[in-house]
């Protein structure tokens, strides 16, 4: 287990499950520790309409010198929701700063946030996915969802699941040296698919259950257990395997709560099992 800090650069909803804090406490609970450093604080996430939001633009520029000067090292970088509403400057603020990162060690995760169901998320600018694009070339692992990836690559969402082969080698082409796409529709409505394409080329797919409807933050508890995994220093075959299995045993758990899908996944249960297989292992 390293014993340098996660660095997460995200916003924080101040109500909802997503983003920051989803992310921030599975890491903590699955052993590593955590720093943060937040590009937004939104009221609460898109789907519910109206919201407050407040870019910290500014915070960003003032810290990322501090840091720097400081010297602060970390195992891992993540990347989700950048701001492109109040300006597109974190962006060049971040194309700054992640590859001296990576020129340090840290391993890059962007999850490029973005859209879902087959458009951009409401009042995002079109603007925002040719920023991303700049963020792939410094990307050990980028996470988009089929909606994401269909942007980033200029495509119809509504294009049919079998072109992901295709779509994961296109978009390492962009710089990415590997891809997982999460989120794939199936032909059963009670399977998804997250497809994956490793730094040397391998691709492949995990088949899950899909229990419930879409639970609010899903895709950032994929990446949390995706980014533990790796971290450990396993495949990046068995990271998509154990992260979609996590979520599995999350969404049986919620169902048989009968929790409200906006307050998020029950996740006690998977993060008790993982530790315990985690522990097993050692």
């Amino acid at each position: 287990m390293t014993p340098w800090p996660v660095l997460l650069i995200n916003d924080y909803i101040e109500h909802g499950t997503s983003n920051m804090n989803v992310l921030e406490p599975i890491l903590r609970a699955l052993g590593y520790p955590v720093s943060g450093l937040l590009t937004a604080v939104m009221s609460h996430s898109f789907e519910y309409g109206d919201y407050d939001y407040f870019p910290l633009t500014e915070h960003l520029r003032r810290t990322l010198p501090l840091w720097e000067k400081q010297g602060f090292t970390f195992a891992a970088v993540a990347t989700g929701f950048i701001d492109s509403l109040g300006s597109l400057e974190q962006f060049a603020l971040l194309r700054q700063a992640l590859p001296k990162w990576r020129a340090q060690g840290s391993f890059i995760l962007v999850d490029p946030v973005m859209g879902d169901n087959g458009a951009l998320y409401p009042t995002l600018p079109r603007e925002l996915v040719t920023e991303m694009r700049t963020l792939l070339p410094v990307a050990d692992i980028i996470t988009p969802n089929w909606t994401e990836a269909a942007l980033l690559l200029g495509e119809d969402p509504a294009c049919e699941q079998r072109v992901a082969p295709q779509w994961l080698k296109r978009l390492c082409a962009l710089g990415a040296r590997a891809c997982v796409i999460t989120g794939v529709g199936n032909l059963d409505a009670n399977v998804g698919t997250a497809y994956y394409r490793s730094a040397d080329g391998h691709t492949g797919a995990v088949d899950f259950a899909r229990l419930a409807p879409n639970f609010s933050g899903s895709g950032d508890y994929f990446n949390a257990v995706l980014l533990a995994v790796l971290l450990r220093g396993e495949s990046l075959a068995q990271a998509v395997k154990t992260s979609a299995r996590f979520i599995e045993f999350a969404l049986r758990e919620t169902q048989a709560q009968k929790s409200n899908a906006g307050n998020g996944l029950v996740l006690r249960g998977a993060l008790q099992a993982t530790v315990k297989k985690w522990t097993a292992d050692e």
